[in-house]
């Protein structure tokens, strides 16, 4: 009679990814360990941080029996280190530090897999993006004193993306009427190298007590106009567009803030994020989607050496502090659609 297997995964957006060239599993395997790495630097970030942990196939322990022992989800020691090419030339060599995440700033959510300590490798260092002429790469090596292994991947470092409309770095206000036949037209300059991208707004209404104006409250509400749009080419430079109705805006509001009769509201400023992601991010995140069909196995993807995970490229074009054309206020104040929301006209 066969033992179960226990499989203990650190990371929780992935099930277990086993080499597709491996057909059977030994189930009277003893127990083996496994490193998954995740990657994912943006050349826009002074700081970025490098996630390593381990995974356990042990036909003995149960999983859950790892969840909360520190030492059963990180290496003791590790030597992690970034080197940056450009144009296929090494130009620089950077050695991670290992920090615990709460200590800058980053915290874990709770769950099953909670421990007090949740380490991560900080490059603290300058990258370049991408540019017309010169192409940015960087390499990651992870080695370990304990058994030898050598870990590594590498990544083409994006180009930056240039939007165009509704707004731009030179836009002064963003105008919306309420008139349910009007269209949004957003238009951005593709980054090299990428594969795809999300746009983001990030709207900043405050919450004024009428019985106390000095209590006040910032809502943020996260408009999400399209993600995963593939890109026409990774050579990047090109214009690309998209339109969604005007009334969506609206829409948004009413949707997120309750009618009530007890504050007023004014419209703040707002942000946009155009977020773009290398190739391999953005097949490692399709294979990675839950199936929803009849057939639930699916190939693994990884392009590291003797890990799973991912090493890749994000690049964040934010655009910031942005204000609203007053018609925009007005409309907000009178529309069908969000009189209600006692927002203020100025």
């Amino acid at each position: 009679m066969q033992k179960p297997i226990y499989v203990f995964l650190l990371i929780s957006t992935i099930s277990m990814l086993f080499p597709a060239c491996e057909n059977e599993l030994d189930v009277t395997a003893d127990w083996k360990e496994i490193a998954i790495v995740y990657a994912l630097i943006n050349p826009t970030d002074e700081v970025n941080y490098v996630r390593i942990q381990r995974a356990y196939l042990d036909e003995k322990t149960a999983a859950l029996e790892f969840s909360d022992i520190t030492d059963s989800l990180y290496f003791d020691t590790l030597d992690v280190k970034i080197t940056v090419s450009e144009n296929g030339v090494e130009k620089n060599t950077y050695t991670l530090k290992k920090v615990n995440a709460a200590d800058v700033g980053l915290q874990k959510e709770e769950g099953v897999f909670n421990t007090p300590e949740h380490y991560l490798y900080q490059l603290n260092a300058p990258l370049t993006a991408s540019t017309f002429a010169d192409d940015q790469s960087f390499k990651l090596t992870i080695f370990n004193p304990k058994n030898g292994q050598v870990i590594f991947g590498e990544s083409i470092i994006l180009g930056r993306a240039y939007m165009r409309a509704p707004v731009s770095d030179n836009t002064l206000k963003f105008f919306v009427p309420a008139d349910s036949n009007y269209r949004i037209y957003v238009i951005y300059t593709e980054g090299k190298h990428a594969k795809s991208y999300d746009l983001q707004f990030d709207f900043f209404v405050e919450e004024i007590s009428l019985a106390d104006t000095n209590d006040r409250d910032t809502v943020n509400i996260k408009w999400e106009l399209f993600e995963g749009k593939e890109t026409q080419s990774l050579n990047g430079f090109m214009d690309a567009s998209y339109n969604i109705r005007g009334q969506n805006f609206f829409n948004l509001f009413a949707s997120n803030l309750d009618s009530n009769l007890n504050v007023k509201r004014r419209m703040l400023n707002f942000d946009v994020s155009l977020i773009g992601i290398s190739e391999d991010v953005y097949t490692y995140i399709n294979v990675n989607e839950p199936s929803i069909g009849i057939v639930q196995k699916k190939p693994e993807f990884t392009n590291l050496t003797n890990a799973y995970g991912i090493v890749g490229c994000r690049h964040y074009t934010r655009i910031e502090d942005k204000a609203f054309d007053p018609r925009t206020i007005a409309a907000l104040a009178t529309s069908p659609w969000t009189s209600n929301l006692n927002f203020v006209t100025y």
